[in-house]
């Protein structure tokens, strides 16, 4: 989850309006933005020519997301699909508290996309280096977009625990 949790706290203030001119702050517009796939690659400088793999188009409309125009608009939207959807997984956990136990992830995962063509990832391929296992056994959960989508993905793997009870 990006920054915070909707609680109405208000938007933190960024490193680069710190005063402090010796930062270098790094993020992407996938998450909190929602602006999935427009790489950035700058500085708070003017464009640089020697930075090849950021492409005008993506830059335009990195710059027009980031705006003042745009950004708290943005993260608003955010925030709203957030609040909406945590209804939806509070009310799918409290509907389903037996179903909190150990799993091999892979293959429930693999299990999961044959069966309903919905993607689980396992949450150690995503977030673990060397395969740790601190992680093992769960899944990782998109939770910012459409609630129609969002309860949609929660009703199929509703069905799917319910179906598949005597295999997990």
């Amino acid at each position: 989850m990006f920054h915070s949790l909707p609680n109405g706290e208000k938007e933190p203030v960024s490193f680069l309006e710190s005063g402090y001119e010796k930062c270098i702050v790094t993020s992407s517009c996938s998450k909190s933005y929602g602006v999935p796939g427009i790489r950035v690659a700058r500085f708070t400088q003017i464009r640089n020519y020697s930075t090849i793999s950021v492409g005008q188009i993506d830059e335009a409309i990195a710059v027009e997301a980031l705006s003042s125009r745009c950004r708290q608009r943005l993260i608003q939207r955010s925030l709203d699909m957030a609040k909406v959807n945590h209804t939806f997984l509070a009310k799918f956990v409290a509907e389903h508290p037996q179903d909190g136990r150990p799993l091999h992830d892979q293959e429930f995962a693999l299990q999961f996309l044959k069966t309903k063509n919905i993607l689980f990832c396992p949450a150690r391929l995503c977030f673990e280096e060397y395969d740790q296992g601190s992680l093992q056994g769960c899944l990782r959960l998109g939770f910012v977009m459409h609630p129609e989508s969002f309860r949609y993905g929660m009703e199929q793997l509703a069905d799917f625990l319910e179906a598949e009870s005597g295999l997990l």
